[in-house]
């Protein structure tokens, strides 16, 4: 039964474009656009347009049963099919004499309107989509029949029958009026006229033969004449012409309007949707994240691999603050929010990037990638050399593969996403499905490489230029997320009260992550993952350990070193849990935040312990420490390092640091 109302919903396209078709013709009938000569033709036409309708009506009501019969398309349907009754009505007539047409039935085909009323129901998507959909269980799902619209199926059920009604109640008073006014002017006429002679000269009049013929409308009219009361006919037809052009404006009118209401009432729909699932996804997700999605809602079933800075950052307390002070657990949760607004300010606003996620006292976010400013540049050339259409391509054709493999020889009976995919329920149409589709990715992918080719062709350069805009974006990119964080930092250190949050611990690390939804079918989790992500994870609490307040990696300072607005110290002797060996990593400042001199002792008591000059080092870190206001807790770590190492005739050793 599913097969069966996948065809017949298939067939709903042609039949509405029928529909179209059949008040086009209607129109025409009624400006008298179509000659004398085709009425036979357009008789026949007529009947066999309604008849199809009739019987999707009845293919309907057998396949689909109770639900269809309760829905209101069903009504429309049925109304749809009432000019049948015109049609059967004037075909009979014109077999047979003694049928004559009548022109209520004929009013009936305005009817039709109802059927392209479901044009709003169509939804056409493309084989490779629906298919794609259907092996990756997708979050983007069509929408369900069985959606609960009582509202819209009440007001359905009510206007198009009524406005079908008044449609053809006016139209059969045009038509009467028309006719009576005829006959109001002929009957004067005929008083004036003198001899029957007089009358035959009428226009409208009809002899004896045409008098009996019940294909033409007649009017009546008697007159006595020589004592005799004669009985005379005559055409209605100028009546009718004039009733039929009114009918048409009004039906033209009457179209356009309906079409216009249709319109503004979906565009204020869709803006108050948009409007709505933009300021709820924008509570859970970056305003960056939410205008792609609306822009292109395929991001949400792509994964990516980007080139971003990842950063993460920590409140100092505040989960101990909020356990130990559960008399007002809400001041210390807005005190936190405090934090949490600064942070978003800083990401979202400051520099365009994303916030990720909140994880207890810790925020995960990130900078760069397509949803980054400074991804502009470099999408020109990424779309010259087709690199994203072909990194989507080769993800399709990945996609397709692993479903045409999961059923195999063998058959598997169950896939994932199956009911969205749309197709036959057994393994062989499936299959057959699968590898059309596949083939039209294929396809596509040949003429993206051709693409590809034919654009480094064209400017061998291309590439050349492509790898150095890379470069300035991850440059732009490490610098934006350094001054970000460090932001994030000052603002936090300015509240003025002294029971705010102000101790955080910071880390950054750029490279390569893997970006898109990695939540569930049915929840959206966009998020970035991988090496790079771990790292930055790992430094944050490293930072706390250090007695920093913040670490980027060895490839963000790489990136930023040479920033004039920036200096940084080595961090030395770190290694973190999941790495075999000590990494680099360094703290950043604001030049105008550090002096030149502190820098220099630190880095000279570094350089001294690096070559084991222990006393010499210490010296050193004494003075950073001096240099610094406030003190400097990194430099006292390592003095009492330096001082263990030589009581105990021992190494500095590395320092590991655990993730908290």
């Amino acid at each position: 039964m599913d097969t069966m109302e996948r065809r017949l919903e298939r067939f709903s396209l042609p039949v509405l474009i029928l529909a179209g078709i059949a008040i086009v013709l209607y129109l025409l009938e009624l400006f008298r656009f179509i000659p004398a000569s085709l009425h036979g033709v357009m008789l026949w036409v007529n009947f066999l347009i309604d008849f199809v309708f009739l019987l999707d009506l009845s293919a309907k009501i057998i396949i689909l049963g109770t639900k269809y019969v309760k829905s209101p398309w069903f009504l429309i349907d049925l109304v749809s099919t009432l000019p049948i009754i015109s049609s059967a009505t004037e075909l009979l007539g014109s077999i047979g004499p003694q049928l004559q047409s009548t022109r209520v039935a004929r009013g009936a085909r305005v009817a039709r309107v109802a059927r392209v009323a479901r044009v709003a129901r169509v939804a056409r998507v493309a084989r490779v989509a629906t298919a794609l959909r259907g092996v990756r269980g997708g979050f983007l799902k069509p929408p369900s029949e069985a959606q609960a619209t009582p509202a819209f199926d009440r007001a359905l059920f009510m206007t198009i029958p009524l406005l079908l009604i008044i449609f053809m109640a006016i139209s059969y008073f045009i038509t009467q009026r028309e006719v009576h006014l005829l006959q109001t002017h002929l009957s004067r006429q005929v008083e004036i006229a003198a001899t029957q002679a007089d009358i035959a000269q009428f226009p409208e009049y009809l002899d004896a033969q045409q008098a009996v013929n019940p294909q033409i409308d007649k009017i009546f009219i008697t007159k006595t004449i020589d004592a005799k009361r004669v009985k005379f006919a005559f055409s209605a037809a100028e009546a009718h012409r004039r009733a039929d052009l009114v009918q048409g404006l009004m039906l033209v009118f009457v179209l356009l309007t309906a079409a216009c209401v249709v319109h503004m009432s979906r565009s204020l729909t869709a803006d108050q949707k948009e409007e709505k699932e933009e300021s709820l996804l924008s509570q859970f997700l970056s305003p960056a994240i939410v205008d792609k999605i609306n822009t292109n809602p395929e991001v949400l079933e792509r994964f990516y691999s980007r080139w971003l800075s990842v950063f993460f950052v920590a409140i100092s307390g505040s989960t101990r603050a909020i356990g130990s002070e559960s008399n007002d657990i809400e001041a210390l949760a807005l005190l936190r929010r405090r934090v949490m607004d600064i942070v978003r300010q800083q990401t979202v606003v400051v520099h365009q990037g994303i916030l990720d996620k909140f994880m207890g006292d810790t925020v995960k976010g990130w900078i760069g990638g397509p949803f980054s400013a400074y991804w502009n540049r470099l999408s020109i050339f990424r779309e010259r050399l087709a690199l994203d259409e072909l990194e989507y391509v080769e993800q399709d054709i990945r996609s397709l593969t692993r479903a045409i493999e999961a059923i195999g020889p063998q058959g598997n009976p169950e896939l994932e996403g199956e009911a969205a995919l749309g197709v036959a329920s057994n393994d062989a149409e499936r299959m057959a499905y699968l590898k059309e589709a596949l083939s039209e990715v294929e396809a596509n992918r040949i003429r993206l490489l051709e693409k590809h080719a034919a654009a480094q062709e064209e400017e061998p350069a291309l590439q050349a230029r492509y790898e150095e805009a890379m470069h300035e974006y991850q440059k732009q990119t490490a610098l934006s997320a350094v001054l970000c964080c460090l932001g994030i930092w000052e603002e936090v250190s300015k509240q003025e009260s002294e029971a705010a949050f102000h101790d955080l611990s910071i880390a950054i690390a750029s490279g390569p992550v893997s970006v898109g939804n990695f939540g569930s079918t049915d929840q959206i989790g966009f998020t970035v993952l991988g090496p790079t992500v771990d790292r930055a994870a790992r430094l944050e609490p490293a930072s706390v350990q250090c007695g920093c307040r913040m670490l980027i990696d060895q490839a963000t300072y790489d990136l930023v070193k040479k920033a004039s607005e920036l200096r940084f110290r080595l961090v030395p002797y770190i290694s973190v849990s999941g790495t075999s060996e000590p990494i680099a990593t360094y703290e950043p400042f604001k030049v105008e935040a550090v002096s030149e001199k502190f820098l220099e002792a630190f880095h000279e008591g570094v350089f001294a312990m690096q070559r084991e000059a222990l006393e010499e080092a210490v010296v050193h870190f004494k003075l950073a420490d001096q240099l610094r206001d406030g003190g400097d807790t990194v430099s006292l770590m390592w003095i009492e390092a330096c001082q263990t190492a030589m009581r105990e005739g021992s190494k500095i050793g590395i320092k590991l640091i655990e993730k908290s």
